[in-house]
């Protein structure tokens, strides 16, 4: 299963990761790489699920370490991330 993030999701997500570099130097590249980690996840459990070919519920994945969720959806096997928002 393949992951694609919708462009205002990489905006969202780009906007944060530079909030957090100017917070501290190498943190918005902890916190890309925890969104990776977190989308890996996301990816080996719904592919161990049975899924429909297609599904229009949003669901929400947590980044760890980071106030931030990533809002995804299934579609057609692959995962559309659609949001990446504060908690």
């Amino acid at each position: 299963m393949k992951v694609f993030f919708l462009a205002p999701a990489v905006e969202e997500l780009r906007e944060a990761a530079r909030l957090y570099e100017s917070q501290a130097k190498g943190l918005g590249d902890d916190f890309l790489s925890e969104v990776r980690a977190a989308m890996i996840e996301g990816v080996a459990r719904r592919s161990s699920e049975a899924l429909s070919s297609s599904t229009q519920s949003i669901s929400r994945r947590l980044v760890r370490r980071f106030p931030y969720g990533l809002l995804y959806r299934v579609e057609n096997n692959e995962i559309l991330v659609v949001g990446v928002v504060p908690q």
